[in-house]
């Protein structure tokens, strides 16, 4: 959401004819002047694509400008967003918006914070009526879904993870994706009131925005799919509606005004940014890899604070793997040539007990035990790659300062497909070197030639995968190339 720096200048201004905005280094928040909604927070230095001619990230005004997403305030039966207001006199680094009608009076008063990412937002409510006024105060969050062709095999709209979050003492964090839906039907997804709740927000691929209410007592949190879609352009295709609310029950007797602080973080997923808030870190989610996903981040961090390149930081992150997992592949390697050399004596016993399945298997198991020779250990070295390749991949997938990385060349982003597709060709071509000069796996001949297709199908597979991920599997294919030719040369 909202991007500020540590040494910001602030200026406040009165747009008449467009908006009131508070702007910083990084960011332009606008205030629409008939309502007091937030019609844009952009953020200057972050875009929506590696593309030279790709606008600003802005999530306040993606949902839909008749709405008001971001910090909409209802009142009891009353919904502000469609009460014009004014602004009130204040000084340069606040704005204050008033709006009331017959019963109510409220006032937002915004400011930034000294600290990044930050900004405090206080509300007024004041009880105009003769007598006690008793009813709900909502709090707009701004959720949304995913777009309809997010992460889409061929989409040029990338994943987006869209969530709805909150953290109470209570219930510790709590998750609830927001996915596209055709044919959406109106469903309450969550509500419930927390005594002691943390902060109650959003987040998207790699930023986040979440209130943090200052003053103690019960808040209950809703989330509610609305039943319908809204459309876009092509650049920005159709999302369903969701409304998350942040509630509170006033109480406020005649002229009585009731003051309500807020602290807000809005910007990317960041860990030592996060830090300050109570359990914030967990919205990094890198799901169910993360025991294996934040040592493999920590580790390329490390690295490319030395080399200043995350793709160089992956290649060394595969370099390290492999010379930590040499011993497994050797012991694969000299299994599979004891296996090889036994494979002539195997037949044999095929051949000879091929009325008997049942003797056939103890000749071939008592042959293989007598030289030492097990199947199975072919598959070791793949195991703990396993874990890694999953890992990696949410890491990739997950992680803000992987995102519009540059590497070499036309790869401008490794947190996203390749735009030529030519990294997962040159990964199938690797692959099916490997194949070539790998020992010929023995057995059914039919098996042979369908295992001669599977850099074929996994080049496929993985043209849509982010380049960081397809960079990995490339270093890894061309160090087993070269492995494999010591091994020969070293065990013939």
């Amino acid at each position: 959401m909202m991007l500020f720096s540590s040494n910001f200048v602030v200026a406040a201004a009165l747009f008449f004819s467009q908006a009131y905005a508070l702007e910083s280094t990084d960011s332009v928040i606008n205030m629409n002047p008939k309502n007091g909604c937030f019609s844009e927070d952009s953020l200057k230095e972050y875009k929506l694509s590696v593309k030279k001619d790709a606008g600003s990230y802005d999530l306040a005004s993606r949902i839909d400008s008749k709405e008001c997403p971001v910090l909409g305030i209802e009142v009891g039966e009353t919904d502000f967003s469609i009460i014009p207001g004014a602004l009130l006199p204040s000084d340069k680094d606040v704005v204050k918006y008033e709006q009331e009608n017959q019963d109510i009076k409220i006032t937002k008063t915004l400011s930034l914070d000294d600290k990044p990412y930050i900004w405090n937002f206080e509300l007024d409510v004041k009880n105009l009526k003769t007598e006690p006024f008793q009813g709900d105060l909502k709090i707009e969050l701004g959720t949304e879904s995913e777009h309809r062709d997010a992460g889409g095999f061929f989409s040029s709209h990338p994943l987006e993870h869209q969530e709805f979050l909150s953290y109470s003492e209570e219930d510790g964090l709590k998750r609830e994706s927001l996915p596209f839906q055709k044919s959406p039907s109106k469903l309450m997804m969550f509500s419930k009131i927390f005594e002691n709740l943390k902060w109650a927000g959003r987040a998207d691929q790699y930023f986040t925005f979440f209130i943090l209410p200052i003053d103690q007592g019960p808040w209950k949190v809703e989330l509610l799919r609305t039943g319908y879609n809204i459309g876009f352009s092509q650049t920005a295709p159709e999302r369903t509606v969701y409304r998350g609310h942040l509630i509170k029950n006033l109480q406020l007797m005649p002229e009585q005004t009731q003051k309500l602080k807020f602290q807000i973080y809005g910007g990317p997923k960041v860990r030592h940014l996060l830090d300050p808030f109570p359990h914030a870190t967990q919205i990094i989610d890198y799901g169910f890899f993360e025991i294996i996903a934040t040592p493999i981040f920590y580790f390329l961090k490390f690295i490319y604070s030395i080399l200043g390149n995350w793709g160089a930081a992956i290649i060394a992150l595969t370099f390290l793997l492999k010379i930590l997992f040499y011993p497994l592949q050797l012991r694969a390697y000299l299994a599979a040539q004891k296996l090889k050399k036994v494979q002539p004596k195997i037949d044999e016993l095929k051949v000879k007990y091929v009325d008997d399945k049942v003797k056939q298997q103890q000749e071939i198991m008592a042959v293989m035990s007598q030289n030492g020779a097990n199947p199975m250990s072919g598959c070791l070295p793949l195991l703990p790659t396993i874990p890694v390749f999953f890992g990696l991949n949410a890491v990739v997938q997950n992680t803000f300062e992987l995102r519009h990385s540059p590497f070499i060349f036309w790869i401008r982003d490794l947190s996203d497909k390749d735009p030529y597709y030519i990294m997962p060709l040159i990964m199938a071509a690797l692959m099916y070197l490997q194949q070539k000069i790998m020992p010929a796996p023995s057995g059914d001949p039919a098996q042979v030639q369908a295992m001669k297709f599977i850099p074929l199908i996994f080049g496929f597979f993985m043209i849509s995968s982010p380049v960081g991920l397809i960079l990995y599997i490339m270093t890894q294919t061309i160090l087993s190339i070269l492995q494999q030719k010591y091994m020969n040369y070293r065990h013939p």
